[in-house]
């Protein structure tokens, strides 16, 4: 990082605090008038509720009648107005949410002030100000919906977001997958407990290395597009607001259960066909069926000082164990998928002034994957798996301070450190060498490596907001400063320092590699943004603007010697240093009747892009690497025996293998449009339509400036496709550059890709005994076949060479979905009988055909035999779960039992496949989970 800029930033934090306070808080504004519609300036407003630590506030409404109030946390709210010579008004029930402003207008009539007029609370459910895609979700929503109650599952519940999986009452649950919203790329989703940044450093940098449960939050806050200068990335932003505790204890207890007893199987002759399970053989009885499975979690809170000092506490032991779909151990036995989490959270919430808050929030965390299995090594035995281990803990420390009625400064600092792990099976030994089959997915004897993985992210957050309101209209400034310091640390062995690889059951190469590794990566991020919200009249314009910088380095570090290379070590080197970037973020919201019921919204915001360590760990010449070297099975024992591998070609590692970021090299981002209208149809009943358009460009890749596109010779090759025979032309490296090898990762202008969209979707907010949050979506997002920041065509290709290109281009991108459909509603019947239920079909996923086409001077190469999105899996269509459960009062608890009908008509939709062309290929990887039953109860004291 250049150190004027650190310094900079340094003193901006040490000046002032952070406004990304809105995304943890929400405020309440409104106008006082008289009956002619005169503002009434000097109305006394108070505004109480159980959620306010340090008890009631108050507000004077200005010159022109306005008021506000900052920084309040989630929930229901009364609202009183009092001025001489007018009968005084209360309007109860307000709800605030995350991230949003709720808007109340009074209406004062001339009388006593001690005449008062009593408001039955109607909430505005349409946000006139805002131009932020964002849904929220608060407890009485989740609390109802059945779901296995995490956040990929409540960000699914959201219109517009495309999750890679489908969960079945929890099936899911212990294993993160893709989120995408409007043609977002995964890797920039975005993880945040109360306001501060959660990601992973790892891989691509769009994921976290913990596992959270409901219990411990009041909302969630889904931001999904169009986000202010607040927000760095430009993806999927989970917003997650802890609990605080409260003036009264309180406890919670939920317990979850169902196994194998409760399961049904939705593999019929068909699928099992699909699957090549012979009649009578029980693998796959059911798509991953259930062995077993409980979920408690409990929670404690209350006062330690009435309106000072709150505490609140949650715990969390879940258990899941299922089979994997299509994996056989050499006994016959199905492959296990046993995991354990447990996870804690404590926090004290201290108003130690009217004015001033204090914040500690801690999360210890550990999960335990027995026999993990990645995509597309799913079909493998338990011996092939890893034993995955995933020791965290994290922690936020909050300082709020308001100032007057119209200022608010904030600072946050977190940590989030731990270690993932990725450890072979206690029955491998020394001389069990990695076996994998590149057609057919499957792996046999040991997983590719022994790994660990210490890690760390430091966050801070700091800027200063300020309300102010003239004849010209009111100003919402913030202006704000965000830094984060990472660490990716890598130690890994392999098993004889090499795998052997298989083609469609055929030996045919293998691969060296440079093991063992212990290696060290840091990055460093930071950014500075300015955002006013500007009210007139019925306009508000959202005009924002941020700077942001990144830098990644490698500090000195050193591995000893392996089979294949000698020990090494290398001096600090840089990595990349990405100056700071301006991205603009402008919105504009306009109240069509003046009645805070419609708003037509258009945006256009740039994103920059986040980075994870995938672009270090590729630079890094003393990270793991592979050559190719032909293997020829002369016994067919699936081992490397004396004389079966060809090591003529053999060179060693050549400094030229790990690339560089090149000079010109700049930061990839995306442009986000859309348009739209937001109305209120009923009370507590809104619609928005919008068109989204997304652009993906300046992705990075990398490229061999010593293997020129022209050095490359086409030849032909035949393949047999579903029985017919194909000839495909590809191309062959010009053998005098065999071992020549001059690698930079840049900008490549063909990886790029557009994004549009149709969106529809309902809010309807809990009133008259029900709620209801749904959407629908038409959407299209083709360009080159990438996977979004950084697409690494591995160590043996770059995208120099032009069978990386084939069929890639004009593709369908991402998760890219041409309709979805979702709808979650409950309802309370008489009696307390409460009755939910989830609704979700959607198109199939995109599917790629491919081809290993061996024996080319470059080694072998992956090739797409036809462009991506041509092939799906099957459409989901009556996905159905439904709730029934009922609320009662024994003694001083509130019990609720539930019984949950996860996948109500046993759907059996093919999710994912095998898509490499071979024996295998189409044979399913991935079912729906079938029909679950789930029973629970929850008390509450």
């Amino acid at each position: 990082m250049n150190t004027r800029v650190f310094r900079f930033l340094v003193g901006f934090g040490m000046l002032a605090t952070s406004a990304i306070a809105q995304q943890l808080t929400g405020t309440a504004s409104g106008v006082a008038r008289d009956a002619q519609g005169g503002v009434l300036p000097g109305v006394n407003v108070t505004l109480a509720g159980a959620g306010l630590i340090g008890g009631a506030r108050t507000a004077v409404t200005s010159e022109n009648g306005s008021f506000q109030f900052l920084d309040l946390p989630p929930g229901i709210f009364d609202l009183t107005f009092e001025v001489t010579g007018f009968r005084t008004v209360k309007q109860q029930g307000v709800r605030v949410q995350v991230a949003q402003n709720t808007r109340v207008d009074v209406e004062m009539a001339i009388g006593a002030l001690e005449e008062t007029v009593t408001v039955s609370g109607e909430s505005p459910v349409v946000d006139v100000a805002s131009t932020t895609t964002q849904t929220n979700i608060d407890k009485e929503l989740f609390d109802s919906i059945p779901t296995s109650r995490n956040p990929w599952v409540m960000a699914n519940l959201v219109p517009g977001v495309v999750a890679s999986r489908l969960d079945v009452g929890g099936t899911e649950a212990m294993q993160q997958y893709s989120l995408e919203a409007y043609g977002s790329a995964d890797s920039q989703k975005t993880f945040s407990v109360d306001g501060l940044k959660m990601n992973w450093s790892g891989a691509n940098g769009g994921s976290t290395n913990q596992y959270y449960s409901s219990e411990m939050f009041e909302e969630y806050n889904m931001q999904t597009a169009s986000g202010t200068a607040e927000v760095d990335a430009g993806g999927v932003y989970m917003n997650m607001v802890t609990r605080s505790g409260g003036n009264r204890f309180s406890s919670e207890e939920n317990i979850y259960f169902m196994n194998d007893k409760t399961q049904g199987n939705n593999v019929d002759e068909q699928l099992r066909r699909r699957l090549g399970i012979a009649p009578g053989q029980p693998a796959a009885a059911a798509g991953n069926p259930i062995d077993n499975s409980y979920d408690w979690s409990a929670t404690f809170g209350g006062p330690v000082l009435k309106d000072r000092l709150w505490f609140f506490s949650s715990f969390r032991w879940f258990r899941l164990d299922q089979f994997q779909i299509g994996a056989v151990n050499a006994d016959g036995s199905l492959g296990i998928d046993d995991n354990r989490i447990r996870a804690g959270m404590a926090k004290l919430t201290y108003q130690a002034t009217p004015n001033t808050r204090l914040s500690y929030l801690m999360i210890p965390h550990l999960k335990e994957r027995f026999h993990r299995r990645n995509a597309p090594f799913l079909a493998i035995p338990d011996k092939a798996t890893v034993n995955n281990p995933l020791d965290t803990n994290s922690y936020v420390v909050k300082f709020n301070q308001v100032v007057g009625k119209s200022m608010l400064l904030d600072v946050s600092f977190g940590r989030i450190w731990g270690t993932f792990a990725n450890h072979y099976q206690k029955e491998v030994g020394p001389d069990d060498i990695t076996v994998e089959d590149a057609v057919r997915s499957t792996r046999f004897n040991a997983a590719p490596d022994d790994q660990n993985n210490p890690n760390h992210r430091n966050q801070l957050n700091a800027g200063f907001s300020y309300v102010t309101s003239n004849r010209l209209g009111s100003h919402k400034f913030k202006i704000g400063a965000q830094m984060s310091r990472e660490q990716m640390l890598w130690e890994k062995v392999r098993n004889g320092d090499i795998t052997l690889q298989l083609r469609d059951g055929v030996a045919f190469q293998a691969q060296l590699a440079n093991t063992p590794n212990t290696t060290d990566h840091r990055i460093n991020s930071w950014g500075v943004f300015g955002q006013d919200q500007w009210s007139t009249g019925r306009l508000t314009l959202n005009l924002g603007v941020r700077l942001d910088g990144a830098e990644s380095n490698l500090p000195a570090q050193r591995s000893v010697a392996g089979t294949w290379v000698g020990e090494r070590s290398f001096p600090k080197t840089q990595v990349f240093d990405f100056p700071l970037n301006a991205a603009p973020r402008l919105g504009a919201a306009y109240d069509l009747f003046g009645t805070g019921r419609t708003a037509v919204k258009a945006y256009f915001g740039r994103f920059f892009y986040q980075f994870g360590s995938d672009i270090p760990e590729a630079v890094n010449p003393n990270a793991i690497t592979t050559v190719q070297v032909p293997w020829t099975d002369l016994n067919n024992n699936l081992r490397a025996d004396p004389g079966e591998l060809n090591l003529s070609t053999f060179v060693g590692f050549p400094p030229g293998l790990f690339p560089k970021v090149a000079d010109d090299a700049s930061r990839p981002y995306a442009d986000e449009f859309s348009v739209g209208v937001d109305h209120q149809l009923a009370r507590d009943l809104s619609v928005t339509v919008a068109y989204h358009r997304t652009d993906q460009r300046d992705g990075l890749t990398i490229v061999d400036r010593a293997r020129p596109t022209s050095a490359y010779a086409p030849v032909q090759r035949t393949y047999a496709d579903n029985g017919a025979t194909q000839t495909i032309t590809v191309y062959n490296l010009d053998p005098a550059l065999r071992t020549a090898r001059d690698r930079f990762i840049t900008n490549a202008d063909l990886l790029q890709s557009t994004y549009n969209g149709i969106e529809v979707h309902v809010t309807k907010k809990m009133s008259s005994r029900w709620q209801m949050l749904g959407g629908v979506e038409f959407q299209k997002h083709h360009g080159f076949a990438h996977s979004g920041t950084f697409t690494n065509p591995g160590s043996n290709t770059d995208f120099n060479n032009p069978n990386y290109q084939l069929n890639r281009n004009d593709g369908v991108v991402f998760e890219d979905l041409p309709w979805a459909f979702r709808m979650s509603a409950s309802y309370m019947l008489p009696y307390d009988l409460m009755v939910a239920g989830k609704y979700q079909a959607r198109a199939g996923d995109p599917l790629e055909r491919t081809l290993v086409v061996s024996g080319l001077n470059q080694g072998s190469d992956t090739v797409y035999v036809q462009q991506r999105g041509i092939d799906r899996t099957e459409d989901v269509a009556n996905f159905v779960d439904l709730r029934i459960s009922r609320r009662m009062t024994v003694g001083g608890a509130k019990l609720e039992p539930s019984l949950d009908l996860y996948n109500v008509f046993n759907e059996n939709p093919v999710l994912s496949q095998n898509t490499g062309i071979g024996s295998t290929w189409g044979v399913p990887t991935r079912v729906l989970a079938p029909r679950v039953l789930r029973f629970s109860i929850s008390a509450r004291f």
